[in-house]
Formats: structure tokens, sequence, C-alpha cells
């Protein structure tokens, strides 16, 4: 997300008594019985009961790449979810479909995404053109309720309706654009606005295809 709206989401986590230490790299790991410790870099150790770690993930194309479909950090397919081989179709946090918006291809890590291609496939299988597909996704986090729509970007210009200052609190909408043009929305308790934007998105997309 754009820093200002990483700085929110960083005062709403430590408000709730999260301790954020950005930009540490850990050391050594010891596990006892009782604790797991984090060595940090200045010699100190972070001591819990429980430690989480979280890397990312990797889309599974090993049987995509036995059937000798064409895969790059996944399984690469046309508007219509085709894969290179005649009849295969991939959606999903596996599937890197093309990005109606500013071009290239991307892959959606989120059930919504899964739904809402498996919903354009089955248009495609019955003879029609899919409907536009816009990622979005929702966090809950410590009673507020962060959503996003389409393609938004740490660099992205920020139009914002509301407030994402930490101090003043309150909800907001921030429309993400890049080169002048929309390319998403971040927002945190104003969902009918995000569903706009996405319909906005998705308008921008239709209008944009050639029949």
């Amino acid at each position: 997300v754009p820093p200002a709206i990483g700085r929110r989401l960083g005062a709403l986590q430590r408000g709730a008594g999260v301790d954020l230490l950005l930009g540490v790299r850990p050391g050594a790991i010891t596990v006892d019985p009782d604790q797991v410790a984090v060595t940090l870099p200045d010699g100190a150790a972070v001591v819990a009961d429980l430690l989480v770690v979280a890397v990312g993930s990797a889309p599974d194309t090993g049987l995509a790449e036995r059937l000798a479909l064409r895969v790059d950090d996944g399984i690469l397919v046309d508007e219509r979810y085709r894969s290179s081989a005649e009849d295969v179709y991939a959606i999903g946090d596996c599937a890197r479909v093309p990005n109606p918006i500013e071009g290239g291809t991307y892959r959606a890590e989120n059930w919504s995404a899964a739904q809402d291609q498996g919903t354009a496939v089955a248009q495609v299988l019955l003879g029609g053109a899919p409907a536009p597909t816009v990622p979005w996704g929702w966090s809950n986090q410590f009673g507020a309720v962060l959503q996003f729509a389409g393609w938004p970007a740490a660099d992205d210009a920020l139009e914002v309706d509301g407030t994402v200052e930490a101090a003043e609190g309150g909800t907001f909408v921030a429309r993400c654009s890049r080169d002048g043009a929309l390319v998403g929305a971040v927002a945190m308790g104003r969902p009918k606005e995000l569903r706009a934007v996405r319909g906005e998105l998705a308008e921008k997309i239709t209008g944009a295809r050639v029949p």
C-alpha cells in the first residue's frame, strides 16, 4: 500500500499493543521447551511462547509443468483464462492472468479472485465473453476493516476522501492513480465507496475491450 496508508496501519497495530520492528533482520532462533527466542542484530533477543514465520508463498505449478504448459511464477493464461494447451484453463492463486488496466500479468492470491475467475471461465465455456474481474479483498485488524480493489501499489498518487492520518482516526477511501490513470483503491470503513471504485474499474476494462 502507499506509505501514508502503511503508517495508518502501523499506528493501528501499535495502538493495539503490537511492537513492530521494521527493517530488522532476525538472527539465530533458539527453541526451548517453554519458549522461543530470536536474536536481533544489536545482540538483544525477542522472547515469546510462539513464533510464526511468514515468508510468502509460491504457486504449485508442478502438474502444469508436467503437462508442458507455459509457466512463469504461475500458469500463464489469456484474457479468457486459457492456458497454452487447448481446453486447459487455470484460475486462482496459481494463474498468472493479463492485467487489463496496465498490461503485463499478475497473480491474485485471495479466494475472491478464484471465485470471480471461476464465474468468468463458466461464461467462456458457455460461449460468452467473460465478465471483467477486478481483484478485491479485505483484512480485519483490531476492529478496523481495510479493503482494497484493483492494483494499488506503494508509489501511487492518492486522492483521499476522509483522512488517513492516524492521529485523527476516522474512515477513508483513497483512490490510487498511476501515470494519471485510476488503478485501484484502498479504504477503511468505507465499503460502499470501495465497491464504486471496483465498478468503475470494471467499466474501464469493458470499455477498453476490442469487440
